[in-house]
């Protein structure tokens, strides 16, 4: 059995089916389909790890990533496009 995220990112957990999302026309529909309270709080978890994300996916070939990383990375991804409401709007 595989993890959801990798160790570390447990606080993650609850907003991966809906935020792990490949693709960016995909990541832009999500955010834009998103309940707003849904959307802040997703935000309000994964910005703070993204730091620690990116130095922690940095470890793997991006062409390799493990099934928990490569969730991780989608997650990382769409909070880009998140960010776009949230910082910026």
């Amino acid at each position: 059995m595989t993890t959801l995220l990798p160790t570390g990112f447990e606080a993650l957990a609850p907003f991966a089916d809906h935020w792990a999302v490949s693709g960016s026309i995909a990541r832009a529909a999500r955010r834009g389909d998103a309940d707003p309270t849904h959307r802040a709080a997703f935000f309000a978890a994964a910005a703070p790890l993204l730091d620690a994300a990116l130095a922690h996916l940095d470890r793997y070939p991006i062409d390799a990533l493990p099934p928990a990383e490569q969730r991780l990375m989608d997650m990382m991804l769409t909070l880009a496009h998140v960010s776009l409401t949230e910082e910026i709007l």
